[in-house]
C-alpha cells in the first residue's frame, strides 16, 4: 500500500490526513442534488443524479475520485462506496476540486468528507487495513 503522506514543507499540501492509493476497482456511487436555472429563477430538483466513480486514493478526511462526468468544486455530493468484503461506507462531501487529465476521458475530483459519523469513520479505519493488508499480500 502506498502512503502518500503531509509534507509539511510543502504549503500547498494542507492535507491533515494521510492518504492511501487504491489499487482496485471499488463500487462507489455518487449522488448530486442538481440546481437548474428557469425563466430566470434557480430551483432545485429533488431527484438526483446518479454517477459511478472509481476510488484512486483515500484518506480519513476524503478521497481522489475519477468519473467520467464533471463536478464542480463547492458541490455537495454523497458518495457510497461498497467495499470488496460486502461493507457500505456513506459520507456526505463537497467537491474541494476537478482536474482534467489530457488525453483521457475522465475527470479527477478531490471530496471532503463532512460530518462523518463514527460508524462510518469507523468502517472507512477498517477499509484502510483492509487496503494496506491486501496490498502486502499482492
Amino acid at each position: 500500500m502506498t502512503e502518500l503522506k503531509f509534507n509539511p514543507n510543502n504549503n500547498n499540501d494542507r492535507r491533515r490526513h494521510v492518504r492511501y492509493k487504491c489499487n482496485m476497482d471499488v463500487v462507489t456511487m455518487i449522488r448530486v442534488s442538481k440546481s437548474t436555472v428557469r425563466y430566470g429563477a434557480a430551483e432545485h430538483v429533488t431527484a438526483s443524479l446518479k454517477m459511478r466513480a472509481k476510488v484512486i486514493d483515500l484518506s480519513l478526511g476524503g478521497a481522489q475520485i475519477e468519473t467520467e462526468e464533471i463536478l464542480k468544486s463547492g458541490t455537495q455530493v454523497k458518495i457510497n462506496i461498497e467495499t470488496p468484503y460486502g461493507k457500505k461506507i456513506n459520507s456526505k462531501a463537497v467537491v474541494a476540486w476537478v482536474k482534467k487529465p489530457k488525453a483521457l476521458p475522465v475527470y479527477n475530483v478531490g471530496l471532503e468528507f463532512h460530518k462523518l459519523s463514527w460508524l462510518q469513520r469507523f468502517k472507512l479505519k477498517r477499509f484502510i487495513k483492509w487496503l494496506k493488508f491486501y496490498d502486502e499480500k499482492a
